[in-house]
């Protein structure tokens, strides 16, 4: 390493080993080799770190699939109703999806019928002129 602190022979072992900012170091997450001094901005970006789910779901994971977990699987995400094409606006956390989709049922079938029938008129408009 290319430490520039000036010591007694004494005291160079354990400076070298326990005390330099400048001795190499193994993540322990991802096992790369960096300087002690750079393993904060290292922790703070290495992606086998294990972490809290920003969403308050319990659920720890690694940095390198966080965004895959808040995604498609964090309970508390907040995601659209799939029927929004269909004209639903409501937005709700994905553990709620299940039970507003059940709930809104008999709505969501009528939206998607009627979107049904504006699709089929404008294609018999299509076929006509094209007649």
């Amino acid at each position: 390493n290319t430490c520039d602190v000036i010591l007694p022979r004494k005291e160079l072992d354990e400076h070298l080993k326990h005390l330099c900012m400048k001795r190499i170091i193994e993540c322990y997450h991802c096992h790369f080799s960096l300087m002690y001094r750079d393993q904060s901005q290292h922790y703070d970006v290495c992606l086998e770190v294990q972490l809290s789910c920003p969403n308050g779901c319990d659920v720890i994971v690694k940095r390198k699939l966080l965004s895959s977990h808040i995604d498609t699987d964090c309970p508390n995400s907040v995601v659209e109703c799939p029927y929004r094409k269909f004209g639903c606006e409501e937005v709700m956390k994905r553990c709620e999806l299940e039970d507003h989709t059940r709930v809104n049922e008999i709505v969501h079938l009528q939206s998607t019928t009627l979107f049904a029938v504006c699709k089929m008129e404008e294609m018999e408009k299509i076929m006509q002129q094209m007649e």
